[in-house]
């Protein structure tokens, strides 16, 4: 397995693939926005764009998009039900942690859905803990947390 930078086009196409496949799970609800668009322009969206492959095909995906005041958010992070549970999950999330410590960002945000209970708890296990809601999530029961990037990992 191997973790790539997503930039040709053949990535974006299995990008688009995996992304569509996490936005059907989730029924299309209103949280996920212009999904549409997203998948046509994702590097528009999102200013890091990560990808896990097994033999060469696309098992999971992970991006941030910067909010300004060097915080960033973490998006789309997803992984194929069958390859769930291997730390596919974690080493995605590593990966854009330590890119966007690289880069100089000082904090880490996120927004997950109140059933989603093992991305929860691995970003608990990261290091990340509860923050007050910071964006318009229109999901009921939404969770928000934020990773201190400056801290050093106890991961």
């Amino acid at each position: 397995m191997q973790i790539i930078l997503v930039k040709s086009s053949a990535h974006i196409d299995s990008l688009r693939e995996l992304l569509w496949t996490y936005m059907e799970a989730r029924g299309f609800d209103e949280a996920l926005g212009n999904y549409k668009e997203e998948l046509s322009k994702p590097h528009q969206k999102y200013d890091c764009i990560l990808m896990m492959l097994k033999e060469d095909k696309a098992i999971g995906c992970i991006a941030y998009q910067e909010l300004g005041d060097k915080i960033v958010e973490m998006k789309r992070m997803y992984v194929l039900p069958k390859e769930r549970n291997k730390g596919v999950g974690k080493k995605l999330a590593l990966s854009l942690i330590n890119i966007a410590r690289k880069r100089g960002f000082a904090y880490m945000r996120l927004d997950t859905h109140p059933h989603m209970n093992e991305a929860q708890s691995l970003y608990k296990k990261l290091g990340f803990y509860s923050i007050p809601r910071y964006n318009n999530n229109p999901t009921q029961g939404i969770r928000f947390y934020e990773l201190d990037l400056k801290k050093p990992g106890t991961y």
